[in-house]
Parts: C-alpha cells; sequence; structure tokens
C-alpha cells in the first residue's frame, strides 16, 4: 500500500515537471568575456561589458546590455538569432566580429550564448641586436610604452601583450645603435599569429621605404606643385577700394571710372523696350498724289479723267467709252467756230 503511494507520488511529480518544461519560455541571454594573451602561453578572461541588439530574420526582437559579463533573458521565437554588438558601447581594446555572432535557439528554455573575443593586443621580438642594448618603445604621443634589455645574443621580447597599433621603436644605449623604426603590433589570436618581429633585416628595410619615420602623418599633398611658395598668405580682399591699386592685376578688367567720383553708388541702368509693331502693314502711296489727303482711301482706284474736260461735269463717269457713238443726236448742235477770214458762212446741221 505504501508502495502504491510512492509510485502515485513519483509519476506525478514526473508529470508535472514534463508539464512545467512545456510551458518554459524560449528566451536568449549572453556571458561576454575578451581573452588577453600572456608570453607564457596562458591567457586571461575578462568580463566585458556592452549592448547588442538581437535580431530573428529581419525583425529586431529588443536589446540585450551585458553588464561584467553578463546580461538579462529576451524572449524569442524558435528560430535561430544574430546579435549585433554596437560597437560604442562595448568595453575597449578588443576584436569584434563584422558581421555579429549568430546562435541557434532550442525552443522552451533560456539559451545562453557564449561569447568570446580576442584582445587587440601583441608581443614585440627584437632579434639580432647589440648585446645588453636598451630599447624603448614610444607611441604617438612619444610616451614611453614598453622598455626591454636585450641579453647576450642581442635578443629580446615583451613579457606582456602590447596594445595594438603603430609606434616608434628607439635603440636609446649599445653598439651600431639602429635608427628608429616604426613598428606595427598586430593582435595575437594564438600560436599561428606570432609576434611583431624587429632585425636587422627589417631596420634595414625601413630605412631603405623612410627617410625620417614620424608619428604624425604628413599632411595631403596639392594635384599640382607651386612653383615658389608664397612667404605671406594672399589677404582677404576689402569691400572698399583701397585708393592705390594693387601690384598683382584683376582677372576681370574694372570699368572706366568718372572724372570725378559720385556721391552715392549708380543704379543699373534699365534697358528700354522695344515698340511693338502694328498687326496691319500701312497701304502703299498713289502714284499721283491728290491735293488733299482722302481720309479714309478708296477701295478701288479713280478711273483715268478724258483728254478734254466736258462743258458740264458728268453725273457718274463710264468705267470704260463705248466702241461705237450714239444714234441719238444730243439736245443741243455743238456749234462749230469759223476760222478768222473764212468766206463760208454759218451753216445749220440738220
Amino acid at each position: 500500500m505504501r508502495f502504491r503511494r510512492l509510485l502515485c507520488i513519483s509519476i506525478l511529480l514526473v508529470t508535472l515537471l514534463a508539464a512545467a518544461g512545456a510551458l518554459a519560455e524560449t528566451s536568449i541571454s549572453v556571458h561576454f568575456q575578451g581573452l588577453t594573451p600572456h608570453s607564457d602561453g596562458l591567457w586571461t578572461a575578462d568580463a566585458l561589458s556592452g549592448v547588442f541588439d538581437v535580431y530573428q530574420g529581419d525583425t529586431l526582437l529588443g536589446t540585450l546590455e551585458v553588464t561584467d559579463g553578463v546580461s538579462g533573458a529576451l524572449p524569442c521565437g524558435e528560430e535561430s538569432v544574430l546579435l549585433l554588438p554596437r560597437a560604442e558601447s562595448v568595453t575597449p581594446g578588443y576584436l569584434l566580429q563584422e558581421g555579429g555572432y549568430a546562435v541557434s535557439i532550442v525552443p522552451g528554455q533560456e539559451n545562453t550564448a557564449q561569447l568570446l573575443i580576442y584582445a587587440d593586443a601583441g608581443f614585440l621580438e627584437i632579434r639580432d641586436g647589440a648585446p645588453g642594448a636598451a630599447y624603448v618603445l614610444m607611441d604617438e604621443e612619444e610616451q614611453e610604452v614598453l622598455r626591454l634589455t636585450a641579453d647576450e645574443e642581442g635578443a629580446c621580447a615583451s613579457p606582456d601583450a602590447v596594445p595594438g597599433g603603430v609606434y616608434v621603436l628607439h635603440q636609446e644605449t649599445g653598439e651600431n645603435p639602429w635608427p628608429d623604426v616604426l613598428v606595427e603590433i598586430t593582435p595575437y589570436r594564438g600560436a599561428g599569429s606570432g609576434s611583431t618581429v624587429v632585425d636587422a633585416a627589417y631596420v634595414q628595410a625601413a630605412m631603405l621605404t623612410a627617410v625620417a619615420p614620424t608619428l604624425e602623418p604628413a599632411p595631403e599633398p596639392t594635384a599640382e606643385l607651386t612653383e615658389v611658395p608664397t612667404e605671406v598668405p594672399t589677404e582677404v580682399p576689402t569691400e572698399v577700394p583701397t585708393e592705390e591699386p594693387t601690384e598683382v592685376p584683376t582677372e576681370e578688367p574694372t570699368p572706366i571710372p568718372t572724372e570725378e567720383p559720385t556721391e552715392a553708388s549708380t543704379e543699373t541702368p534699365i534697358p528700354t523696350e522695344t515698340p511693338v509693331p502694328t498687326e496691319l502693314p500701312t497701304p502703299e502711296p498713289t502714284e499721283i498724289p491728290t491735293l488733299e489727303p482722302t481720309e479714309v482711301p478708296t477701295e478701288e482706284p479713280t478711273p483715268t479723267p478724258t483728254a478734254k474736260p466736258t462743258a458740264e461735269p458728268t453725273e457718274e463717269p463710264t468705267p470704260e467709252p463705248t466702241a461705237e457713238p450714239t444714234a441719238e443726236p444730243t439736245a443741243e448742235p455743238t456749234a462749230t467756230p469759223v476760222p478768222q477770214g473764212s468766206l463760208a458762212g454759218s451753216v445749220d446741221v440738220p
């Protein structure tokens, strides 16, 4: 009987645990650490901080804020997620992976992404130097970053990782001193990456490629070389002209000045407008001008006058003469004048 009770209780507990597991929420969280190398081959894991945007496909689920290496949980679906770090929020001195970090998701539980990134630091090794020589590594502000002393074979190496970047290596003491050379420290990511090595061949190549290394970059050269540089830069022209002309002529000629300057500046002249021509042209003049001009010209020209004027003007002249004379005589005969001294008498014409 007691055995049956224990069996029932066990079955009930298993059922409850299974139901609880089925109801568990799928989520994602982050553990964030940085790996710093040491010369003895060991690594130090440091807790980092930063903010990550969490994407599932093209959907932004939210953000995870990591503090001292740990973040909270963010609910997510069953598909894989992409963690995109905000570079400005991450602890400086470490290398971030371009494109973010893809994380697979197991449904029904809290998924924790373990992110380990390398420090942006590497090692410096000197070979073929002077025995017992002292070397100083300086940054761009000419501050000492590392001091090394060579052994009897002229070799030495940095005991700790140096932050990545460009430095100047200066030999402070020792025989046959090397000239100052530029050295770039590259990140160390394990045995396959190696250290930055400076030896006699490195120095010789640096001497051939650069006359004198500088920490600050040189200004960008101009497109064309100037023949003779000016000692004093050209001044900005004043708004009011000077009384005496400048030695250098202007690109465009100045207008001819007046004999006496005006008190106020003249305004820009405005051009006059061209008159608009009439729509209808002027009629052509007649061949023989009239004594008095007509107010309105006639549509048809006046007919040509007869050779001799008539005694009385006709009411309306005919446009053209008839081919044959009229059959009926005029009401009053026309008197034919008799020449003076003629013997002929007057004759009545019927």
